[in-house]
């Protein structure tokens, strides 16, 4: 019910499992939960932010971004 899964950055973590399962259609853990600041960027011009306010918030240490603005995936996990 809490499977552990290996993040790429942030070691070993637990998360919650899924509550029901399907015969037909099984569950994939397709994505891992964002990191720290993952969607920031994007969540701050989503709600009118232009992108030199973004800058400047970041650059003031008023908003946290993750540097490698990458997507985490795990590819071909079932739970």
């Amino acid at each position: 019910m809490f499977p552990l899964v290996r993040h790429p950055s942030e070691g070993m973590l637990r998360l919650i499992g899924f509550p029901i399962t399907f015969s037909e259609t099984p569950n994939t853990l397709r994505h891992l939960p964002p990191r720290l600041g993952q969607h920031t960027r994007e969540l701050l011009a989503e709600i009118g932010f232009s992108e030199a306010e973004i800058n400047d918030m970041r650059a003031r240490k008023a908003a946290l971004m993750d540097a490698t603005r990458r997507a985490l995936t795990c590819q071909g996990w079932h739970r």
